[in-house]
């Protein structure tokens, strides 16, 4: 590094204290984001249940580059029909099996960019928040930052 990096890391370090710096934590809070799915995937937890994981990157905002975590559970008939109406929107094909879903079809659907909705329900055993797909943005309804981003054309310099 050079000697003036090095005087401006020494003098931040005496004045800013990342350990104070507070976590967000948790989901953002209740409102519609744009967001890249980030990864998809099953997981067995330490109870030996198995759940679908779906990680949403947050494109713009307040909260951008946060990730929104959707977890899926797979213990009833009506679990797995909310999880194949997620994985209809999300692009995967109706037809697909649950035995190879991860390998054919989870590949094909990450990277695209989605509307999800947060929305936390107050009950008798505390807050328990929702996470639902509304639906798949095409490249000139995705806002990056303050700009529209339209993937299909040339940026003008």
């Amino acid at each position: 590094m050079s000697e003036a990096v090095d005087g401006f890391l020494d003098n931040i370090s005496e004045s800013h204290r990342p350990e104070q710096v507070e976590d967000y934590g948790g989901n953002p809070p209740d409102d519609t984001y744009q967001a890249r799915l980030d990864k998809i995937y099953f997981r067995e937890l330490d109870n030996g249940k198995i759940k679908n994981v779906i990680e949403f990157e947050i494109m713009n905002g307040k909260y951008v580059h946060r990730t929104i975590f959707k977890w899926g559970n797979m213990d009833t008939v009506e679990n797995l029909d909310w999880l194949t109406r997620d994985f209809r929107t999300l692009g995967i094909p109706v037809n697909f099996k649950w035995n190879t879903v991860e390998k054919e079809h989870f590949p094909n659907v990450l990277d695209g960019i989605y509307e999800i909705q947060v929305k936390t329900s107050k009950t008798t055993k505390g807050d328990f928040t929702n996470i639902y797909i509304k639906k798949k943005l095409k490249a000139d309804e995705v806002f990056i930052g303050q700009g529209l981003k339209n993937q299909d054309k040339d940026v003008v310099f």
